[in-house]
Formats: structure tokens, sequence, C-alpha cells
């Protein structure tokens, strides 16, 4: 904007006005616009940071395509699995879109032990392979305690057979506390399974990478800092029928899903390939950055909004920074609002009260947290303390693509338990410990996933994903390949007459979650002293601001079913609570099993 003196001024911030507020146009975003809708309330704002909607649901394109010269496959880079089929309704809409993957059961699983002799874990002449077992075994026991002992409350009485279970376990005349929790590893150890006491350092790596592929896969962080209450045994297993592990592969990404869930509510043109949703109640490519609200939920919140703009830097995340104008002050926009729903991540909900109790300015904050006044910490206590309890698993996911297959084409997937001489004093099985072969020549197994790409992918969970996503792509490279010789060192050598070096991935690409603005993390993890009443205080309305997204949903946290779910009981409840409709049941496979929902 242009002065009469011709000097450049701040835009005046543009004005809306809505009923329902709805920050983040993720599964949880968008399954609550459609439940207001369904309900008959159409006066609502959707605000999404990025240019699409899905949230977390991110894909790319990557390598170049087999047999199509110019093409990309399509990649997740975030979510990428449907946990169970029937009843499950990311199911529902992948059968609606016919949307392309493949069943994944994990098996046969191999194990490649520090010096690269890959067998299946389910052989046990190999000594060090044996640790998978044990693993299994203490894994699924953990389960077991978790569901009668350590869930039940205090005023619940165990039946003969839980109590005599418990005891067993847990000492003589066990009895259930509210409180009762531990963490995941120290549970394991308990049924004798320990990584860090073995001697043999073969055995302890093995021992750690099974535990990685049962623990930290799942959750993104060591089971030492991981509730097993909260946690044990996965919910998708007893609420979903059929195969519980499906992988996306599809030209359209993960997120098609969110906005074929989206069409059905929004304004849009729909052919089988291209959603293009044109509806001004969604909002995309401006952040949430201030959140004025009533404790009280009698005065309208005030929320402030920038216009954002695509920031692709080296070794970073795709950024979503405020956008400037000339003066170098953002572009702001302004909404009005009866309710506010937050569907941030637990991340950014924690983030914005570490500014707030460091005293930063809103200002400062733009493209790091969005702020709340009040803030949260001290008149929405009841969310921070439950928030204290709760944390973000990490991933580091790292995508190749050779010109050679080098490891074996008819693994689906194996574990590495391979860690360099240098980093042996910090990492063993746990350095890159999951591997994936994303190409579709797995024996038996025509068509799965990308066929003849030479592609191939490997995951690093909490403190070593956290520490990887700081390094550049250059330095990761380097690890990984010096990982890869140790695991195929023969069949390298055989075909490229020496090591394998850096310059030989023809594409590489990491992800780096942990330090991405829009999540700070992959999903949420509950930790140890979570309560079931942090996860009432977390999946509430205070004052006039509803809290949403994965994290709140307590059958299902770290999963987009549950992010859908949350969504859909998030706006339930607000319409009960403000009394838009009044008599409208807020029960949710969130709390309940559907089993007992249909009961």
């Amino acid at each position: 904007v242009l002065s009469s003196a011709g000097i450049v001024m701040a835009r005046p911030a543009e004005t809306l006005n809505t009923t329902v507020f709805i920050a983040g146009a993720g599964m949880a975003g968008i399954g609550a616009a459609s439940t207001l809708s369904d309900n008959g309330i159409d006066d609502f704002i959707i605000a999404e940071a990025k240019d699409d909607v899905g949230g977390r649901m991110e894909s790319m394109s990557f390598g170049d395509k087999a047999n199509e010269p110019g093409a990309n496959y399509t990649v997740e880079i975030g979510a990428g699995w449907i946990f169970g089929t029937t009843g499950n309704p990311m199911w529902d809409l992948k059968e609606r879109v016919d949307m392309k993957g493949q069943f994944e059961d994990f098996y046969p699983v191999y194990v490649y032990d520090p010096f690269g002799k890959g067998k299946l874990v389910t052989e046990s002449r190999y000594q060090p392979f044996s640790q998978c077992a044990k693993m299994d075994e203490a894994h699924n026991t953990a389960g077991e305690i978790s569901l009668k002992c350590l869930q039940p409350g205090a005023d619940e009485k165990l039946d003969a057979d839980s109590q005599a279970f418990c005891d067993t376990y847990l000492g003589p005349d066990f009895k259930p506390e509210d409180f009762d929790d531990i963490s995941l590893a120290d549970l394991e150890a308990l049924l004798g399974f320990d990584p860090s006491t073995i001697e043999d350092p073969t055995q302890r790596a093995v021992a750690r990478v099974c535990q990685v592929y049962y623990d930290d896969d799942y959750h993104g962080e060591n089971p030492s800092l991981v509730s097993v209450n909260n946690t044990l045994p996965y919910r998708y297993g007893d609420d979903f029928g059929g195969p519980t592990h499906y992988w996306i592969g599809d030209d359209r990404g993960y997120k098609f899903l969110a906005k074929r869930k989206a069409a059905d509510f929004l304004h849009a043109t729909v052919t089988s390939d291209e959603i293009d949703l044109q509806d001004q109640r969604l909002i995309l490519g401006k952040k949430v950055v201030k959140v004025e609200w009533d404790p009280e939920g009698k005065q309208d919140v005030a929320i402030t909004l920038c216009e954002t703009e695509q920031v692709k830097k080296d070794d970073s995340p795709i950024l979503y920074p405020c956008k400037t104008q000339g003066n170098n002050k953002p572009i702001l926009t302004k909404v009005n609002a009866k309710q506010f729903i937050s569907t941030f991540s637990i991340g950014i909900l924690k983030k914005s009260i570490d500014l707030e109790m460091d005293a930063t300015s809103v200002e400062d904050s733009y493209d790091v947290a969005p702020r709340f006044d009040p803030p949260l910490h001290t008149d929405a206590a009841e969310l921070a303390n439950a928030l204290a309890h709760t944390g973000m698993g990490d991933y580091a996911q790292v995508l190749f693509q050779f010109e050679h297959y080098f490891w074996p084409k008819d693994r689906p997937m194996f574990l590495s338990a391979f860690t360099p001489d240098s980093a042996q004093e910090k990492y063993l099985g746990d350095y890159a410990p999951f591997w994936m072969n994303r190409d579709g020549n797995v024996k038996g197994k025509s068509g799965r996933f990308y066929e003849g790409s030479k592609y191939l992918n490997v995951y690093m969970q909490g403190e070593r994903a956290r520490e990887a996503t700081f390094k550049s792509d250059e330095t990761m490279k380097e690890e990984m390949v010096e990982v890869l010789n140790g695991m195929f060192a023969f069949k390298i050598n055989r075909l490229y007459g020496r090591p394998l070096e850096a310059a030989d991935i023809k594409h590489f690409y990491m992800s780096r979650w942990h330090i991405n603005p829009l999540s700070y993390g992959v999903f949420s993890l509950n930790k140890i002293g979570f309560t079931t009443a942090d996860q009432q205080n977390m999946s509430k309305c205070h004052g006039n601001i509803c809290i949403s997204g994965e994290a709140t949903c307590g059958r299902h946290p770290g999963f987009t079913h549950g992010g859908l779910l949350s969504g859909e009981r998030t706006a339930r409840q607000l319409m009960k609570e403000f009394d838009y409709v009044p008599d409208i049941s807020t029960e949710s496979s969130c709390d309940v099993s559907i089993r007992s929902l249909l009961e």
C-alpha cells in the first residue's frame, strides 16, 4: 500500500467473521469440518499454512521412474500407512478412490548383524538371532500386562484370572492404582529382555535392533521414554478387522484421501486423478500466529493469520514462513470466531508454551509457533500439565535410488545391526536399523510398491533421527554408504569393483520432521506417567478453544485414522457444549472400542 507521498506502508489487515475456526487442514481439521457440515453448521473457516490439505500426509516426487523418461515416483515422506481395514474410516476413503498400495506383513524378516550375516529372525541355530524371538515374547506379554494390570484404575476389581496373571509378573497381591505405569523398556527388562545387559557385542547389537523393530519404530523414540500403560496393546488390531498394514504407493499421494473427504462438503471439481477444492471456507497458504481467546468461553476468539510462502533450502524441510511486504512486515488477516478448534501437533503446542515461558514476543514467534493470549500455561493449566507428559516421536526417513541392485530383491525389509566403529560408543544396533526394499521385484509380489525403481529406504528413530536431522545431506550419504558397505560388501564389490561411494547414489532425500515448524516431530507419543485425566484434559474445550488432533485420540494416537476420528469427536463435543446440537452423542472409538459402540 502506498501513501500519498509514495511511501510503502503496511497493508491493513483483512477481517473475516465465522462461527467456528479450524486451525489445520490435516485429517483432524477435515474431520471436524465434515462433522459440523453434516450437522447443519456450515459457517466455518479452515486455515492451513501449506498450499494443500493433508497435514502430515506429505508426498514428493523422487527419482527417475523406470521406463518413463523424465517422470518421477510419488513417495510418502510423512504418514504412509493405513492400519486395519474393516471399520477404519481411512480404509473406507481408500476404497472410494481405489488408492494403490500393498499389504505388508513384514515377513520374512532378515537381520544383518555387525558382520553382515543376514539370517531369518526365526532361525535359532545362529545364536545372535534368537534375540528377536525373545523380544517378540516380551513385547506381547508387556501388552497383556498393560491391558490386564496397569490400565484398570483403583476402583476396578480384577477378576480371578487377571489377578493371578498380575501377581505372577508384578508381585503377590497386586492392586491396580490410577497412576500405574512403567516404561516399555523397564517392563521388557522385567520380563527378561534387556539388550544393555548382554555382554557379547554381537548379541547385544542384534537384540537392540530387534527392540527397534518392535518398539522404537512404532513410537519414534527409545522405549525407556515411552509409557506402557498408554501404548500397548495397539488398538487398531482390536477395533479394525482384516489385514493391518497397508502401505500407500499411489501417484496421487496419500493426501488425496484428505481431499476426497473435503470434497464431500466443500465446493470442488472432482475427477479420478485430481480434486480441486474451490471453497472460500478453506484458506490455504495462511497460518495462525496469534489466538486471543476467552477462558470463560463468552467472548469471541480473535485469530491473526499471516500469509505464507514456500521456501526450499538444502538440508532442510520445506518451510512456510510468513511472507513479508516491502517494509518487511508480514501480510496479516484477522478472523473473529465464536469457537476455535486447534489441530496443532503436540510439538507445536509445547513449543508455544516454551515461548510463553521464555517471554518471547509474538512477532518473534511468527515462524516458530502460534501464540495464545492469555497464555496456555496460566489460563489452561490443565492442558499445559497434560502436554508436559507427552512428546513427539521422531523419524528420519532416508530415500535412495541406485543404478544397480546390491541388496536381496526377494526381501521386502531387513534390519541392520551394523554400526561403524566410530559410532559404537553411542549406538549399537540402532544406528541405521530399519530398511525397506520399495522395489516391486520382491519374490511372489509382482507390482509391489515401485517396480523396477531400484529404490531403497531406511528409517532412523528417536535420538539418532534427531542427530541426523542437523547433519547435511552429504554427511548422511557418507554415513549411510558405510552402513551399506558393511551389510553388502561382497555384492557391492562384485558390481562396482570397489566399495560403494556417495557418488553412486543417483537420488537422495532425508526427511527432517524434528525441525519442521509445522509439526516438530512425526507423531505424538505418551511418556511415563501420562494419565486418563491428562488424556481428558488434552481432548476437551478450554474456554472457547477446543483441542483436537491424533494425540487426543486415546485409543489411536499417532495414526491418520486417529486424526480423523479425533476431529469428528471434537466437532461433536463443541456442538454439544455450546448448544448448537445439544442432544448429539459424543461417543467415539477414540475413547472406547468400536465393538463397545456397536453393542
